[in-house]
């Protein structure tokens, strides 16, 4: 398992691609038992953040 950390701060939240807003990624896993799964995990960044002047879901950053 693997995770991603992100300095808040040291983003760009007016950034054009906003690729750390929605991530949705194909994932194999294996488990102990020898099994294999197949599907996808999603990552969506929701909720108010008063740095960048979000107070929804649908805002846009008005400072970085």
């Amino acid at each position: 398992m693997e995770r991603e950390d992100f300095d808040l701060a040291a983003l760009d939240p007016l950034a054009p691609d906003m690729s750390n807003l929605h991530v949705q990624v194909l994932c194999r896993v294996h488990s102990s038992a020898g099994e294999t799964g197949l599907g996808t995990f999603e990552q969506l960044v929701l909720g108010p953040y008063d740095p960048w002047g979000l107070a929804g879901y649908i805002d846009t950053p008005t400072s970085s």
